[in-house]
């Protein structure tokens, strides 16, 4: 099974990412800035293919962290990678990943 990610606009209230307070923190971090975020995806379809079953999904939130959310959301997605994989690390967290 495959999933295709749409590059769907979204909502300008469901994009965090667009918020003006976080366009500036955008503009100007250095390239390489990594920001974590909550991302909700829904399930638009699906593609018998030769090569089993792909899903299409859009997202339909994303909401950036900040502050300590930033701490408790890498947490989580760490977490969850290592019950997915049995790896320990993700290897994309650093002290200025904030």
């Amino acid at each position: 099974m495959s999933v295709q990610i749409m590059k769907l606009k979204l909502e300008e209230t469901r994009d965090g990412l667009q918020e003006t307070e976080v366009d500036e923190v955008l503009a100007a971090a250095q390239l390489g800035h990594k920001v974590t975020a909550i991302v909700t995806y829904e399930v638009i379809g699906h593609l018998d293919t030769a090569d089993g079953r792909q899903s299409r999904v859009k997202a339909v939130h994303i909401e950036p962290m900040e502050g300590d959310g930033v701490e408790a959301a890498q947490a989580l997605q760490q977490s969850a990678y290592q019950v997915r994989t049995g790896n320990e690390t993700l290897g994309i967290f650093d002290e200025d990943a904030a």
